[in-house]
Parts: C-alpha cells; sequence; structure tokens
C-alpha cells in the first residue's frame, strides 16, 4: 500500500531580531501565521547561484548569528568550525514542501538542481515554509544577518514532495513522491538527505526501495523521530532498525534548552542504537529583514544532525555516510541512564567530540610501524630537569588516524604530564631508630641500624622527591675492619643511603634507589669507596603508567674524600642508567615512548669549619645525558647542573633555644643545554598527499630555573631524640615560571632505642 506521512513541526512562532516573541501562530503544521504575511511566489532557482559572500573569518560565540540560535552552541558547532569545517562542496538532500529561493539567510547555498516532483508546480506559490526553515537550521549562511546553520557553506538540494493541497490542513506526504525525491536526491549529488517527517504507517514497497538505493549508493539519513511522545520513533525512523539500513540512517528525537528530552518526542525506544538528540524546541530559522521564525519539533532536530554529518564528510574526505554516522553516535554525550538507553538512545549530538580522534590514534614512524597514540597524558612523564621544554611550541607536531582512518593533526608533546609538584611533607613524621654493633676480638665491627615510622599512620614521602604510599622501614649494615669498609643499605625509594662520610649527589638520588652497597678503604686523610646502587620504576608516581610497563634506575659511582681538619671534600665520578626516560623521566614503554637514558656525571663538594660551631658547604654537579627512543631522542651530549650552598651553625651562638639551625639554597637537576630530536611525518598540504617525513629538533632545556631555599633548626632531647623544624619554599618549581612559589612547614622527631 502507499503510506502517508506528516512533517514534525508542533509550532512556528514568529520572533523578532531580538528574539522578542511577537504573536505566534497556532500548533499546526508550521505554515504562515500570527502576523506573518504569505510569501509572494517564489522565483524559480536560478542555474548558477551567486556564490555566498565569504565571511570574514569563523563564526564567533559571540556574534548575533550565533547567538540567536542557541542550539548551534549546544551541539558544540563552532567546535567543529574552528577546525575549519562548513560543510562546503557537500549536498544535502531536503525532502520536504519546498524552499523559498528568495530567503536571505540561505542564499548561496542553494543548489541549481532543488525541484519539485510534481511536474507544473515549482512555480506555485509555496503551501508551507516548512522546508525552508528545516533548510535553514542544516544550512543558514553566515552573512551577518539572521542566524547560522550547522553546516553554513553546504548546498541545499531542495526536493518538494508533499501531496497537493494537502497543506490546507497539514502537509502530508505519500510514499511514491517521498521515493521519487530520495532517488532524484542520490541522481543529483546529494551525500546527505533530511526527512523530517513520519506517520504511523509502515513504509511502501517503492520507499524501501529507494532507501535501498540510496543506501547502496553511500547516502546517510538524518531522520525525525516524531512528536507524539511514543516509547519508540515513528516511521520511516523506525527503519534505523532495519538491517538493510542499519548503519545509514540515524532516528532524531528532540531536547529542550536544559538538555531533556522534549515533552512531545517520540523515545529512542527499540532504536536506541541508531537513535541520538539534537535541540528541537525554539530553534530559530527563516530569518529575514523584519524577523526570524522560533520553530519547535524533531523537524528541526533532524537537521542538525543532517550539518552535523556534512560537516564530518567535508572535513574528512575519506569517511563514508555511514562511517559519519556511526562518528556522531559514538561521540553522543551520554544522557539519561548510563550508556544506551531507550529514552535518549545513543545520547545527545557533540560536535567537538565528533572532531577528535575517536577510538586509538595511530602515528605514523619512518621506520613504518605505527604507534598507537595513548589517551590523554598517556605518554609518562617528563622529569623536572627540562621544565616544560618538550610540551611547550610545535616542534613536535606530526599527524594521526583513528579508528576511521580520519587525519588529524597531533602534538606529541602534548601526550606527557610535566613532573608533578611536590607534596613537601617529611618523612614519616615521626621514627624510631633501633641499633646494635657487635665488636670482635680482631677490632672488626659490625652495626646493624633499623629505623622504622613510630606510628602505623605516619605521613609518607620524602622532601625532595615523592614515594611510595607505604613507608618502608630502612636497614643499614655496616661493616668495618681496619681501613676496610663495607656497607649495604635497603630502604625507602629516593631516599638517600646515608652511608658513614659518602656525600650525596642529585643525580645518585634520581635514580630512586631502594637499595645499595659500598666497599672502600681508607688511606690516611683519604677514602676511595665505589657504591652502585638501584630501584624498580616507581610507576605508583604516574596512573597511566601500569604496573606491568615497568623499568629501572641505576647508578655506579667511584668517591675520592679528603679530610683533614676543618677541611672535607670529595669528588665522585659516576653512571646513571635510566630503563624509562632520562632525568627522572617515567615515559610508557608500551605506548611507544620509554627513551632509555644513560648520563655520565661527576659531582665536588666541600665542608669547611669557618669558625666554632660553624660550619660552610657547597656541592656542585654536572652530568652529560644521552637517550634513545623509538619516537624521540636525546642527542648526545646534553648537558645538566646541580648546585647547593650552605650554612650551618650551634644555636648557642645566636642565643636562640634550639641545638643548632641550617640554612641551604640550592638548584636541582637542570637541562643547561642539549635537544630532543625525531624523525616525524609531517602535516601533509592535502588531505590526500603522501606522507613524508622529517628530522625535528626541540631545545630540551628549560626557560626557568628553580631555586629552593630551606631553613632547618633542630633540638636535641637527649634521651628522647631529636625534634626538627623545617620550612622550604620553592621558586620556579620544576623549572617552570608558571609555577607559584610552594612553601612547606613541617617537624619531625627521630628517637633512638
Amino acid at each position: 500500500m502507499t503510506g502517508w506521512i506528516k512533517f514534525w513541526a508542533t509550532t512556528a512562532c514568529a520572533v523578532t531580531l531580538s528574539l522578542t516573541l511577537a504573536a505566534c501562530g497556532g500548533g499546526g503544521g508550521g505554515g504562515p501565521g500570527g502576523g506573518v504575511t504569505t510569501p509572494a511566489p517564489p522565483s524559480p532557482p536560478p542555474s548558477n547561484p551567486p556564490p555566498a559572500p565569504p565571511p570574514a573569518n569563523t563564526p564567533s560565540t559571540t556574534s548575533d548569528e550565533f547567538l540567536r540560535n542557541y542550539a548551534v552552541g549546544a551541539i558544540k558547532a563552532d567546535k567543529a568550525w574552528a577546525q575549519g569545517a562548513t560543510g562546503k562542496g557537500v549536498v544535502i538532500g531536503v525532502i520536504d514542501t519546498g524552499i523559498d529561493f528568495a530567503q536571505p539567510d540561505l542564499q548561496g547555498n542553494i543548489s541549481s538542481d532543488s525541484t519539485d516532483v510534481i511536474a507544473g508546480r515549482q512555480s506555485s506559490a509555496l503551501a508551507s515554509r516548512h522546508g525552508t526553515r528545516v533548510a535553514g537550521v542544516a544550512a543558514a549562511a553566515f552573512n551577518g544577518m539572521g542566524t547560522i546553520g550547522v553546516a553554513y557553506q553546504s548546498t541545499i538540494l531542495s526536493v518538494r514532495a508533499e501531496t497537493d493541497g494537502s497543506c490546507a490542513t497539514e502537509c502530508s506526504f505519500n510514499d511514491v513522491n517521498t521515493a521519487r525525491g530520495i532517488d532524484y536526491a542520490v541522481a543529483h549529488g546529494a551525500r546527505v538527505i533530511n526527512l523530517s517527517l513520519g506517520g504511523p504507517d509502515p513504509s511502501s514497497a517503492a520507499f524501501i526501495a529507494a532507501m535501498q538505493r540510496a543506501v547502496g549508493a553511500g547516502v546517510v539519513f538524518a531522520i525525525s523521530a516524531g512528536n507524539d511522545s511514543a516509547a519508540n520513533p515513528s516511521n520511516p525512523a523506525m527503519l534505523a532498525v532495519d538491517p538493510r539500513f542499519q548503519g545509514s540512517v540515524i532516528a532524531v528525537g528532540a531536547t529542550t534548552q536544559a538538555g531533556t528530552l522534549a515533552s512531545f518526542s517520540n523515545k529512542a525506544g527499540a532504536a536506541a542504537q541508531d537513535y541520538i538528540t539534537a535541540p528541537g524546541v525554539n530553534i530559530v530559522s527563516d530569518c529575514d529583514a523584519s524577523g526570524c521564525w522560533s520553530m519547535s519539533g524533531t523537524s528541526f532536530s533532524a537537521p542538525q544532525v543532517a550539518g552535523a554529518l556534512a560537516l564530518l564528510l567535508q572535513a574528512f574526505p575519506n569517511l563514508t555516510g555511514a562511517q559519519a554516522a556511526d562518528i556522531l553516535l559514538r561521540t553522543a554525550d551520554d544522557l539519561g541512564d548510563p550508556g544506551t538507553d531507550a529514552v535518549y538512545g545513543r545520547g545527545g549530538l557533540n560536535l567537538q567530540r565528533a572532531f577528535q580522534p575517536v577510538g586509538t590514534t595511530s602515528v605514523p614512524t619512518a621506520a613504518g610501524a605505527a604507534i598507537a597514540l595513548p589517551e590523554g597524558k598517556g605518554g609518562g612523564t617528563m622529569g623536572a630537569a627540562f621544565g616544560g621544554a618538550v610540551r611547550v611550541g610545535a616542534g613536535l607536531t606530526t599527524i594521526g588516524y583513528d579508528d576511521y582512518r580520519r587525519l588529524f593533526v597531533v602534538d606529541l608533546g602534548a601526550v606527557f604530564h610535566g613532573a608533578a609538584r611536590q607534596s613537601l611533607r617529611p618523612g614519616p613524621a615521626s621514627s624510631v631508630v633501633s641499633s646494635s654493633t657487635i665488636q670482635t676480638a680482631g677490632g672488626a665491627r659490625l652495626s646493624l641500624t633499623v629505623s622504622r615510622p613510630a606510628f602505623a599512620d605516619a605521613a609518607p614521602a620524602a622532601l625532595t622527591s615523592l614515594t611510595q604510599a607505604q613507608p618502608q622501614p630502612e636497614m643499614l649494615a655496616s661493616f668495618r675492619q681496619g681501613a676496610l669498609l663495607l656497607d649495604a643499605w635497603r630502604g625507602q625509594p629516593g631516599a638517600a643511603p646515608g652511608f658513614e662520610a659518602a656525600p650525596t649527589d642529585a643525580f645518585t638520588l634520581m635514580a630512586g634507589a631502594d637499595h645499595a652497597v659500598r666497599a672502600g678503604y681508607a688511606l690516611g686523610p683519604w677514602t676511595l669507596s665505589a657504591e652502585e646502587g638501584g630501584g624498580p620504576r616507581r610507576a605508583f608516581l604516574d596512573p597511566t603508567i601500569a604496573p606491568t610497563d615497568q623499568g629501572g634506575s641505576r647508578y655506579v659511582r667511584a668517591t675520592a674524600g679528603f679530610a683533614r681538619g676543618p677541611w672535607r671534600a670529595a669528588a665522585s665520578f659516576g653512571t646513571l642508567t635510566e630503563d624509562d626516560g632520562p632525568l627522572g623521566s617515567l615515559l610508557s614503554a608500551r605506548a611507544g615512548f620509554q627513551m632509555p637514558a644513560r648520563t655520565q656525571f661527576a659531582t665536588l663538594s666541600g665542608d669547611w669549619d669557618a669558625a666554632d660551631g660553624v660550619t660552610l658547604s657547597a656541592e656542585a654537579s654536572m652530568g652529560r645525558s644521552q637517550a634513545d627512543g623509538r619516537v624521540l631522542q636525546l642527542a648526545a651530549g646534553a648537558l645538566s647542573s646541580s648546585w647547593r650552598v650552605g650554612a650551618r651553625a650551634d644555636c648557642a651562638l645566636l642565643n636562640l633555644g634550639c641545638t643548632g639551625l641550617s640554612l641551604d639554597l640550592s638548584q636541582p637537576v637542570r637541562v643547561e643545554r642539549g635537544a630532543f630530536t625525531a624523525r616525524l611525518a609531517d602535516v601533509p598540504a592535502g588531505y590526500f598527499d603522501p606522507v613524508t617525513f622529517s628530522d625535528r629538533r626541540v631545545d630540551a632545556a628549560p626557560t626557568a630555573r628553580e631555586l629552593d631555599l630551606g631553613l632547618n633548626a633542630w633540638r636535641d632531647l637527649d634521651a628522647w631524640g631529636v625534634v626538627q623544624l623545617r620550612g622550604v619554599v620553592l621558586f620556579n618549581e620544576n623549572h617552570d615560571a608558571a609555577n607559584a612559589p610552594n612553601l612547606g612547614l613541617f617537624a619531625t622527631w627521630r628517637a633512638s632505642f
């Protein structure tokens, strides 16, 4: 049988350009009324429509055209426009009541192939402006007046198909004419077809056949769900669940300005997997010098989806219509119950998400194998020594492809975290130290010292580096036999081993060692020693790093120490090896960004008892690093530095109530000179241009310098241990000028038994 369907508009009201409501027409078919006169008969479409005047720039969210219609903002169309999407070159077939070819907001966007399927009716007056208003929602031009359509440079192919004379009561469409309209739209280049119509009757064989031909030609449909407050969409929107059309038909429901389903809109129901919503209440269109019209109905939700499809097809010319539809469904905002539901289906149209990569983003490499770019900042954490050097600028700009092989510009620097700001908490706020010593008759001495938190809930984390969630007992075993010394330590990752008379330096601390051993020999005022330490990767610092995606860090160093009278000095030379990235970086191996690194370093340190109760100290370190990764490399010869100066005094000299006081100023490890290099794919001039690669070089040195100032005071309580109060302020933390000063003040208690 031949089915009869109507269009889905509930109300149409005339509004002035300032959106003040004028008289409103009734709730009928959206025809003229409420103070708007019937338009003069339209002129036939010109054979060569004039081109649209080019906009001065991308439509602004503060422009009058944008602000007149909240819908374009609600679906975040401006985010797609900002990426250059306009719909230009994409034909949207609007099978409806025809359009007013003189409508100012559609000038330049009307196809000369627009037609009427009923022969001889083209020159007659429009019986309804419904088709004009639907077309305006999809494609109203950016021209300084009226409002803006979603795909404001797309082309409207108007196919007038309503049953002649039906609009005197309520415009209706029979399946035969609608099928003819579909065939005509496909034959004249439509890639998207909008059907803002429907009804309860099943679709006829002729209509089904026309839909099949269209889908076979790659056309995708946006079809109004209907305005009966029903549990399921009407026909033909219900064809979205038909296996013959599934993936090429989107049923479109209507939401209010608040984002809830409009009371009149049919729900997703059985079509939930292929149902999406868009604003459908008080949608503004059909503007001229005297004002605009505000309409409600799923009729005006569907063309927003049709326009969104046109934007995707223009911006990503490799997409098929079915792929564009799938992207809109996958990226919709989840509304109502979590996941796909029977009310909102897949959710609300969101063009910002639709214009972001969907699924896995694959970045091509010069070696041939692509890298699966992790979502967000899943590339790992760059060490603080680099500041924000890798994450700023465009030196690591390349391309990537998502699940639909859409081409995107990718900034590899953006996938890395910057180093976390420090908590400036002490180690365990209270600790108990137990020690025992065994002395042999031959003069050998063996001692064991164990330090553990005094309370089970003691706060973790060392001052200079974050550590794992639970404090670990610290154990130090020492053996002395004449000039020979042997030490072994195990403790909190990142803490200094605390070997007797052994200097610390920033590069060994960077290894995050949880164990270390040392062997040495004393020759008069000289002590020669060799030390090795290491630990697992501290993946707990970065939640994007899987526990199975861990390497390790280790160091070896040789030290020559000298002590005579008021002077103590040491010189160390060593190598720091890091499996995951240079200078404290924690880069994801699973994502392909791991960068095994090797740093050779040297440290000079010294202490001078300048006066009774006063000691001055200084330390300076230099490192030379190289790192090789699959994507990034740190060029050989990258230089880094660290230094510290301090003073310590007995409080009695200052008539203070403490035992001792110290002041220190330091600079953590900072890259002074060096560059990251990479061979990356270039951004092509044309979407389908061949991929070329070029060598990139990014400065690894930060632009700011961190300086840390610390003041420490302690009081010896004899048998009750030592209480310490420390204040710290970090300037330009992590060598980043954007970081405000970080202040910390805390107290600790340490006792021995």
